[in-house]
């Protein structure tokens, strides 16, 4: 019997990406631009007409249940660091927009002096630098930096950050140079917070998403053996298997003829040597 168009998968994502594509015709608007983009998930057909990329999705979705046995822990340790986050740095991340001034003299308008040098010619020929001073008015205003902990969602959001390693010498110096509340950074006032930055990273980069690695290609692997039937096989037919795939794979090593004699002879002799390969090398 023939399957409804509807009943499957690709058949679905197929009449979502028309109707998106009818939608972005006869209407217009900002919001009908985001609905017709999502058309580029058409592209996930590519999958079915090559076998090792339909291999490789499919061993990769098999391979979500277990990634949850160290996201349950990741996220523990998230929770935990943005907590630790909030209680130290709430409310202390804060700064004026000149970098100098507290919070209550955070008012009003700055003006600042910038030198301008011309070059002027004399009457006798040469010439002469004309320094003129320009002054520039700011408004001043209270400004928090973009990774803070005044809440729990962005102080979360600042721990994944910080575990990515993106921008994290910039947080670890922020809360260094934080001094408290409504008062302005001072350089290395609180050295000893930089272990909090040191600690998100060695947990969170350099174990859990090191070991979260190491399961996604592990099991990557074996799901792939399941899709392809390579499970049933025995250790030995496993074996002779990647013996003949490499049988096929590996390519003739062509070996130099070695020269009839005369300086040819010698600068092979010295090219094939094992010291000159260890002194090259």
């Amino acid at each position: 019997a023939t399957r409804p168009f509807l009943r499957g998968g690709w058949g679905l994502l197929d009449f979502v990406c028309v109707l998106c594509s009818w939608l972005s015709v006869m209407l217009q608007g900002s919001g009908i631009i985001a609905v017709s983009a999502s058309r580029v998930i058409r592209v996930a057909r590519v999958t079915q007409m090559h076998q090792g990329l339909k291999v490789t999705l499919e061993s990769m979705v098999r391979t979500i249940p277990a990634m949850l046995t160290v996201l349950v822990p990741m996220t523990f340790f998230l929770l935990t660091f943005a907590i630790s986050g909030t209680s130290l740095f709430n409310g202390k991340l804060w700064k004026c927009s000149d970098n100098v001034s507290n919070m209550t003299s955070c008012v009003g308008n700055t003006t600042t002096f910038t030198p301008v040098t011309t070059v002027q010619p004399l009457p006798n020929g040469s010439y002469t630098n004309l320094t003129t001073w320009v002054n520039t008015t700011t408004e001043l205003y209270w400004q928090n930096y973009r990774l803070h902990y005044d809440n729990f969602p962005n102080a979360m959001l600042s721990v994944a950050v910080i575990c990515m390693q993106e921008g994290w010498p910039d947080d670890m110096h922020r809360n260094m140079d934080a001094q408290g509340f409504e008062l302005p950074p001072l350089r290395d006032v609180h050295v000893r917070n930089a272990a909090f930055s040191c600690f998100a990273i060695f947990l969170g980069n350099w174990f859990f998403l090191s070991v979260l690695t190491g399961v996604v290609i592990d099991n990557i692997k074996r799901q792939r053996d399941k899709v392809l039937g390579l499970d049933l096989l025995s250790e030995s037919q496993t074996r002779w298997l990647d013996w003949m795939g490499s049988l096929f794979t590996a390519s003739p090593r062509m070996h130099p003829v070695r020269p009839a004699g005369g300086p040819r002879l010698r600068a092979f002799l010295i090219a094939t040597s094992p010291i000159f390969e260890r002194v090259t090398m």
